[in-house]
């Protein structure tokens, strides 16, 4: 991956921080993802998805 093709990702109030996993997670592998992420985006709430992994911010005028 090249300096280039990292993209700065900005929350706005409300946003929300969505992942999705292909395939099942642990318990252990659910809460350590989760953590990994709410210490990325202090504040913004996490919602951790098994199946399809992808990683999104939901609008706060979406949910």
């Amino acid at each position: 991956m090249d300096i280039e093709d990292v993209r700065r990702i900005e929350f706005r109030p409300g946003d929300r921080l969505v992942l999705r996993v292909k395939g099942r997670l642990s318990a252990e592998m659910f809460e350590r993802i989760k953590r990994i992420l709410e210490a990325f985006a202090p504040g913004v709430p996490v919602l951790v998805l098994d199946d399809g992994m992808s990683l999104d911010v939901l609008s706060g005028e979406a949910a």
